[in-house]
């Protein structure tokens, strides 16, 4: 039996298309001179890559799992023959879909194809293949959540929160991240990308300018991280001359911190505190929950979770709608 994969967590489930209001400038469009006997799979991959960044305006995750998908589908075709675009058909396309299909999860195979199409459409833009083969490719419904996010119990959110030893420099920066995570649901790598710049200290507000779907985002700061914030500026960060907000202490002391650190400091957390989780997402997903339940509207959810579709945050309605059917009274029985 095939067991099912997925493909790299970082996956976007994003379809292609242009950021709104931005210009294509030509020099976007710039492609890597062909040879004769026609360009490697790396000089197509860095185009393609090119495009993406520059007219698309693709996260660095999207951008990474795209280039992984058109990889495989390049060396699948042509191996290690020189690549002559004209001769990829729809045929082509199909086989090599069903060829992958038994090893993708539901979830998985739809962002393999909205990828694999994505890449037929820049061929197509850019002169190398026919207009029309990207629709050779199926289309497979987006499948929906089959269970709700899973969240912290109220009792454990605290419980993580109040966990920080505080009396250390390496404590007071942890657990300002952990509020950054928890009290504005930022995810780990708009975490990484905050700086000293993006505080306003008068009007407590946060600024967001490197997010997922590259949209400037302004969060008030609640006064809990407003605090954690001024101490640790004022008493345990390193001196240095990086304008990072959050930066290592020990290894690589005065650099900003990654991604895997962030997500270092919420595991040992948990472990702290006997919490049976992982993940930073997580947090996330337990503050859009709480919120909900307060009576906010996923409209507004979505704007702080920076969900670009209401559709991505209708799951946290979900979870209330299993509630009240866990809360329903039971279906009363006749009896004759």
């Amino acid at each position: 039996m095939q067991t099912q994969r997925h493909l790299p967590s970082d996956a976007v489930k994003k379809s292609s298309g242009t950021i709104p209001g931005r210009r294509i400038a030509a020099s976007h469009l710039s492609i890597t001179p062909r040879s004769r006997s026609g360009p490697t799979v790396e000089q197509l991959i860095s185009d393609y890559d090119r495009h993406m960044d520059q007219v698309c305006g693709f996260s660095v995750a999207t951008r990474r799992l795209r280039r992984y998908c058109c990889r495989h589908l390049l060396r699948w075709r042509y191996g290690t023959r020189p690549i002559h675009l004209p001769q990829l058909s729809a045929k082509d396309l199909a086989e090599f879909v069903r060829t992958k299909a038994p090893d993708l999860s539901p979830g998985s195979l739809h962002v393999f194809i909205v990828s694999l199409r994505s890449f037929c459409r820049f061929l197509e833009f850019s002169g190398r293949i026919r207009i029309g083969l990207s629709g050779a490719l199926p289309r497979v419904p987006t499948p929906p959540s089959a269970q709700p996010p899973k969240t912290l119990k109220l009792e454990e959110w605290r419980r993580f929160l109040t966990g920080f030893p505080r009396t250390t420099a390496v404590g007071k920066r942890d657990y300002a991240i952990a509020l950054c995570l928890s009290k504005l649901a930022l995810r780990s790598h708009e975490v990484t990308a905050l700086t000293l710049d993006d505080i306003n200290w008068q009007a407590r507000t946060l600024r967001l300018s490197r997010t997922k779907q590259r949209r400037e985002r302004l969060f008030p700061m609640p006064n809990q991280l407003v605090r954690a914030l001024a101490i640790y500026l004022k008493h345990a960060r390193p001196h240095t001359e990086s304008r990072a907000l959050f930066v290592h202490h020990q290894l690589y002391i005065g650099r900003p911190i990654s991604t895997g650190c962030v997500r270092a400091v919420v595991r040992r957390a948990f472990k702290r505190c006997g919490i049976a989780a992982s993940g930073t997402h997580i947090l996330r997903h337990t503050w859009a929950t709480y919120a909900h339940r307060r009576g906010a509207s996923l409209k507004l959810i979505a704007d702080i979770l920076g969900h670009s579709s209401l559709q991505t945050t209708l799951r946290y309605a979900h979870v209330n709608l299993e509630e009240l059917r866990q809360a329903a009274l039971p279906w009363p029985r006749i009896t004759k």
